[in-house]
């Protein structure tokens, strides 16, 4: 029988909705079925929690007799109930006199913080109150403390032991601690409830170094709400930041304002989605005009008012009459009295509608149409009178929230301001339909996100400092909602604030937007799993609906603004509005349900499209990644980066690869070494491409893959990790090191017998000798690597040997640019030009014009160097390539400095080593340095020539690039001539002929001569005719001008 009863009872729950048992496949609340797919139990939230605790509640039960104790306790329950209630909060639990109230759940309002600070003040209002009345009830006083924070709510525990409306977080146990901080009646809330409140509670700071928690917390005391006539108040946000981007808007509020002030009233209607900035472009808006030019009157409609008639006036009249809250109902009918007497109206029968309203009992015998039309007749005639003493801004914000008798009032007087001073100025929600508007004549203005540029700009105003960079993330991620832009912003600076998630003000607007759907918000979640956007049919099939039930649902999420639509011919398609819905409908999702939905959308793609995980593996590695499959994920993600890299994606490849990386090195003992050190192996291949093969991560990268591909004794798979390897100590040195590595990669690829390997090799062991020096075997393996490369054979890859092609000409090409004639120098370009246009890899093409351009740059061919840098930079900057981008610029710039533009060319030749340097990359920057010798030199600034040259050297030393050591005398005699240290010159000129001659560098050898000849030809001449030494240098200086060749 027992085990009867568990299997019934583990097909029965809770209905979130409705509060009753209902089978677990079903929810009916909304109208139509939602499947169990998607019932969550549990989720997660900002959560704002009121803990009240009556005051002396075991001294009262000593000293008191049950009975009288119980009317106590039953006189406080119903106190706390009522006003949680109608402040919008849900009382979660009684335990003798301590009552545990959330605000946020089960619906949000979104301004949970503030609702139940406000009612906290109500209670404490009501206790002292009837503590004061009812002698019985002399003893009746609490305690209450408030906090809000990230929690997990709803059913928690197993079925067994299950806790209905339960809650787990940090924020239950401060808001228990704090309220020991109060005092009779009184109220402590926590930070983060003190960050959501806007600025009209009057707080006093508590001091919390006594309470037992495990960290230090910050808290104050509320000592009330400030009674702040002046509308600006509650119009500006309480951290108040420039009005950005709505300046066209309140212009035309301002304009609107002219023409009421002339006697034709205005009726203006302001829109727009929460946060979007309504009340700051009407606070903005009433700041822009003289104090004493107009009357303000700010009417505020609430979520917990919406079933108060008229309640938005009951304080502004309040106010006018002189009445304090704790008025008697004599002073208040005389104040009303008084008012009606004022205006000219019956000061019987309208003074008692006007009582009426702020709570005076009617008396007997008066029908209730009479006392509405007295209300609304005193009412029109109150403002009408205002209005005639001096032009007046009648405010109503949220609008939305008006209760039905003051949305009648609002009505009928809009349809008569056209005959006063007056200027009405409502703002509403954009899913509020005001169907009165048009009849009135009312303007409309609806406001949007802000623009990228000015949302950047507000998030630049909020957080000082922030780079462009960062203003502009934070403007994307707001979606130009100008209240999540800032904060956002504040978030950012928030050292606790967990990036991924949403700040809190944020996500208590988004809550209740999204609890306002009903059953269909777990709908929204699904689609929140699926991604950006999803086939309605797909959401139907998962959530075991039909499409037509599920497009009923849908329907709903599009009228409330949640979503939007796209109709194909395949289909329909729907999307988030808003990016930020999308991630509070997530992040309110549990762990566990998230990651059991990821693992059904997984299937269900994987079963509707069998080729998922050939055309979008990275899609489907994502959902798997979040259903806790790593190995699978894992390698979807591999897959899905070596199909970037193929397309020159490198920016993307890299992303994939890392997260490979990164759930593979979660698993233990190596799960999957072959996996792990692929994935790396792609991630170095990414790295060099983003970076360049000389930073820091490339090498550590390709590091740590071969130590797992030796550990795994995976031999043939050892040549891309090795080849990683080679190209970082090529770039950063020491060569030395790149020779034993290059010697091994070549080793290697024999013993596999693949010829893209072997042409690889033998070109990377031919580069490595070209910079050390030894160009007679650089030569012949670099000929033999383009033979190789040309001839078809044994290989896994085709595009691989075009890749090797391409290169070893690219690197022959700098190789003849230092021996050959000029002949062959022109031959050898030609044939890399043509091998780099039958080529398809951006990162050879790149390579191949780069290399073009510094072989042109040795022989002092200006325009060429001009153009195949041109080319290169095309080539890298639309992929990414960013040593090949910074070392192109280098490249330009110099040609610049040497036809003409030589301020521009060296400001550009400067950025451009700066950032070449970031590549943390050597072998090439002695060559870089030798132009930036050359173009300050050109400027005059003969010490900074020297001392680039200087930096040069010392490169040359420190990696063993003595190929480049006859390029930097050659490049120091000419800046030592420009100085007229002429037997300087010339001793830098013979030991660079030295050099040359000594590696073989013949096309040097010949150009020092030359260069050699050409000096002493002319300073002798000069010095014949008995010119100066600055004739001399001049004379100089010309000859070296012209290009070589």
């Amino acid at each position: 029988m027992r085990s009867a009863v568990k299997m019934l009872s583990s097909r029965i729950e809770k209905c979130r909705n409705t509060g009753i048992l209902a089978p677990s496949s079903t929810c009916r609340a909304g109208g139509r079925t939602l499947k169990s797919v998607l019932d969550v139990r549990t989720e997660g939230r900002y959560l704002t929690i009121l803990f009240c605790d009556m005051i002396d509640s075991t001294l009262h039960q000593f000293n008191m007799d049950p009975e009288q104790f119980s009317a106590l306790l039953g006189a406080y329950r119903k106190i706390v109930f009522e006003q949680v209630n109608r402040h919008r909060g849900h009382v979660a639990r009684v335990i003798g006199d301590g009552i545990l109230a959330y605000f946020g759940w089960p619906r949000a309002t979104g301004r949970d913080a503030e609702m139940a600070v406000v009612c906290a003040l109500e209670i404490g209002r009501e206790l002292a109150r009837h503590s004061k009345a009812d002698p019985n009830l002399q003893y009746l006083a609490a305690r209450m403390g408030i906090e809000t924070g990230w929690v997990l709510v709803g059913d928690i525990g197993p079925l067994e032991q299950i806790e209905h409306n339960g809650v787990v977080g940090r924020a239950p146990n401060i808001a228990a601690r704090l309220q020991h901080l109060a005092g009779r009646n009184g109220v402590v809330a926590g930070e983060t409830t003190l960050s959501l409140l806007p600025d009209w509670f009057q707080t006093e700071v508590a001091d919390t170094t006594g309470i037992k928690l495990p960290m230090p917390i910050r808290a104050a005391h509320i000592r009330g709400m400030i009674d702040k006539v002046a509308p600006l108040a509650r119009l500006q946000p309480s951290q108040s930041s420039p009005l950005i981007g709505r300046e066209a808007e309140r212009e035309r509020l301002i304009e609107a304002w002219r023409i009421a002030t002339s006697g034709a009233g205005q009726v203006v209607l302001v829109s727009g989605e929460p946060g979007v900035g309504k009340s700051r472009l009407v606070g903005a808006f009433l700041e822009s005009l003289p104090l004493d030019s107009y009357r303000c009157l700010a009417l505020f409609c609430t979520q917990q008012s919406i079933e108060e008639a008229f309640y938005p006036l009951v304080a502004p009249l309040r106010r006018a009459l002189d009445l304090t809250l704790d008025a008697s109902h004599d002073e208040i009918s005389a104040g009303a009295t008084k008012l009606a007497r004022w205006i000219g109206h019956d000061a019987d029968a309208e003074g008692v509608a006007l009582a009426a309203l702020l709570g005076v009992p009617v008396p007997a015998g008066i029908p209730t149409a009479e006392i509405r039309r007295n209300t609304f007749s005193m009412l029109n005639s109150w403002i009408a009178d205002q209005a005639a003493n001096r032009p007046l801004v009648l405010v109503v914000d949220d609008f939305q929230w008006a209760d039905p008798s003051f949305a009648s009032f609002i009505e009928q007087l809009a349809a008569h301001a056209g005959t006063m001073r007056l200027l009405l100025l409502i703002t509403h929600r954009a899913d509020h339909i005001v169907e009165w508007a048009e009849q009135v004549g009312a303007t409309r203005h609806h406001l949007g996100p802000l623009p990228p540029e000015e949302a950047a700009k507000l998030a630049g105003t909020v957080l000082e400092g922030i780079s462009a960079d960062d203003a502009a993330m934070i403007a994307t991620r707001a979606d130009g909602i100008p209240l999540f832009v800032e904060e956002f912003a504040r978030a950012s600076r928030d050292s606790g604030h967990r990036p991924e998630q949403l700040p809190a003000a944020i996500s208590q607007l988004l809550a209740a937007r999204l609890d306002s759907l009903g059953p269909t918000r777990h709908l929204a979640q699904l689609a929140a799993v699926i991604g950006d956007e999803t086939s309605v049919s797909m959401l139907a099939q998962i959530a075991g609906m039909s499409d037509e039930e599920c497009l009923e649902h849908a329907d709903l999420l599009l009228t409330r603004g949640v979503m939007t639509r796209r109709i194909l011919s395949d289909g329909t398609l729907v999307s988030f509005r808003h990016v930020l819905l999308r991630e509070a409908a997530y992040q309110a999702l549990p762990t566990a349900h998230r990651a059991r939905l990821h693992g059904m959308v997984a299937e269900h793609l994987r079963n509707s499209n069998l080729q998922m995980e050939v055309t979008a593996p990275a899609v489907l590695g994502w959902h798997l990644e979040r259903a806790g499959r790593p190995t699978e994920a894992a390698d979807l993600f591999r897959r899905a980066s070596a199909t970037e890299l193929t397309t020159g994606a490198f920016a993307e490849a890299e992303a994939h690869a890392r997260r490979a990386v990164r759930l593979l090195e979660k698993l233990t003992d190596n799960a999957d070494i072959k996996g792990h050190y692929s994935a790396l192996s792609l991630l170095g291949e990414a790295l060099i491409a983003t970076r360049g093969e000389g930073s820091t991560e490339v090498r550590t990268t390709y590091e740590r893959a071969a130590h797992l591909a030796l550990q795994a004794r995976a031999m043939n798979d050892l040549p891309p990790l090795v080849r990683g390897l080679c190209a970082s100590y090529q770039v950063r040195g020491p060569l030395a090191r790149a020779r034993k590595l290059s010697d091994f990669l070549l080793r290697l690829s024999k013993r596999i017998g693949d010829d893209a390997l072997i042409a690889d090799a033998e070109r990377r062991l031919g580069w490595c000798l070209v910079c050390r020096g030894s160009f007679t075997a650089a030569g012949e393996l670099l000929e033999q690597s383009v033979k190789r490369a040309s001839t078809s054979g044994v290989s896994t890859s085709s595009s691989a040997k075009i890749d090797a092609r391409v290169r070893a000409l690219a690197n022959l090409a700098i190789l003849s640019a230092l021996r050959e004639s000029d002949e062959e120098i022109c031959e050898r370009t030609r044939r890399l030009v043509t091998a780099i246009e039958e080529c398809q890899r951006p990162l050879a093409i790149a390579y191949g014009y780069g290399c073009a351009a510094i072989a042109s740059m040795i022989v002092g061919d200006i325009h060429a160097t001009y153009d195949f840098a041109a080319k290169a930079t095309q080539a890298a900057t639309e992929h990414g390539l960013v040593y090949w981008s910074t070392m192109a610029q280098i490249l330009s710039s110099w040609a610049e400095t040497r036809l003409g533009s030589q301020e521009h060319g060296l400001a550009s030749l400067l950025q451009g080593l700066a950032l070449y340097r970031k590549t943390e990359s050597l072998v090439l920057l002695p060559l870089a340095l030798i132009m930036l010798s050359d173009a300050e030199a050109e400027s005059g600034s003969l010490d900074r020539a020297i001392a680039a040259l200087d930096e040069g050297d010392r490169i040359v030393d420190s990696i063993g690039a003595q190929a480049f050591r006859s390029l930097l005398l050659v490049a120091r005699s000419k800046v030592l001539y420009r100085a007229g240290k002429f037997s300087e010159a010339q001793d830098a000129l013979e030991l660079a002929h030295r050099e040359a001659t000594a590696i073989g560098a013949v096309a040097v050898v010949r150009r020092t001569s030359t260069v050699s000849q050409l000096l002493e030809g002319k300073a002798r001449q000069a010095a014949y005719c008995g010119a100066s030494a600055a004739t001399a240098l001049s004379a100089a200086r010309t000859s070296l001008e012209k290009p070589l060749k």
